[in-house]
């Protein structure tokens, strides 16, 4: 869960909580004063336990514009309620914008406020934030599509950011566009777009997979011990070679809410039936234009 914070930053406040009856959660806030290149916690790991929300206070940041995230950070099935997060500077509070790369759509805003990002946070409407090193996928005006937009072939089912609309929820990832089934804890479809420098190789697989913390609260958290004992593997939709540029892009692709129940036999050897299907695809993303 990442998000940007403007200059002048002195103080942040997080209300967390354990989410209903779950047990506790460790999370952590980690700074990046580069756009997300680097990252350095602050402040010490933060355990949440019980369901009511508790305040945690990071003080003494910097005056540059920095990136913020907040990791889950113990291995656990336990999930976390994050609630509201105040920003304040010398000047007064300030409001958190999603981080860099904005959703590439534009799709009808919920009736909630234009400067709630949690709120927000699937709304390819709210404002965009500074960019990253990585090139932004930019948000196309009316009526238009950009070669690079993760939804550049449309919306097939219609999906809609509403989270009432639980069997096709419009799932907006910087690094892919899901309509996700949540009575099933599957996406319907997974869409994303693919260039050469996505796939740079700068970092390497992962694997560290993960309940989705972004999905709404209501939402069941598809987990990995959900698969045990299935017979079945956790097989990625936006597969993990495809988002190589950066340590963050790559892990975006290990969250439970991009995987779907695939049969071994498709991706163990010998057979790797579906483990070659993305060779010429990747192929053709490095040819120079």
């Amino acid at each position: 869960m990442q998000f940007d914070a403007p200059a002048g930053i002195r103080k942040i406040t997080i209300l967390s909580a354990a989410y209903g009856q779950d047990g506790p959660s460790t999370w952590e806030l980690w700074v990046s004063r580069d756009h997300g290149r680097t990252w350095q916690r602050n402040g010490q790991p933060q355990t949440a336990t019980g369901p009511t929300l508790l305040a945690a206070t990071f003080a003494g940041l910097a005056n540059e514009p920095l990136r913020l995230e907040i990791r889950k950070t113990d291995a656990g099935k336990s999930r976390l309620n994050l609630d509201d997060i105040s920003l304040e500077t010398t000047s007064g509070p300030v409001t958190a914008a999603p981080a860099s790369r904005p959703a590439p759509v534009a799709v009808p805003a919920p009736a909630s406020p234009a400067d709630d990002y949690f709120k927000n946070r699937n709304n390819p409407s709210t404002p965009a934030s500074p960019t990253a090193t990585r090139p932004v996928r930019q948000a196309p005006g009316p009526g238009a599509a950009t070669d690079n937009d993760n939804l550049l072939l449309g919306n097939p089912s219609g999906a809609t950011s509403d989270p009432a609309n639980t069997t096709n929820y419009l799932y907006i990832h910087p690094q892919y566009v899901t309509s996700y089934n949540a009575q099933r804890g599957t996406p319907i479809w997974t869409s994303w777009h693919v260039g050469r420098t996505d796939i740079t190789k700068n970092f390497p697989r992962q694997n560290d997979f993960r309940a989705d913390p972004g999905l709404p609260r209501q939402f069941y958290a598809v987990s990995p011990q959900s698969y045990a004992g299935s017979g079945f593997d956790k097989g990625h939709n936006c597969p993990s070679g495809d988002r190589t540029a950066t340590l963050d892009d790559n892990s975006a692709t290990f969250l439970m809410s991009n995987m779907v129940p695939q049969a071994h036999k498709t991706t163990s050897k010998p057979g790797r039936t579906w483990k070659n299907i993305p060779v010429p695809r990747s192929r053709m993303a490095r040819k120079p234009m």
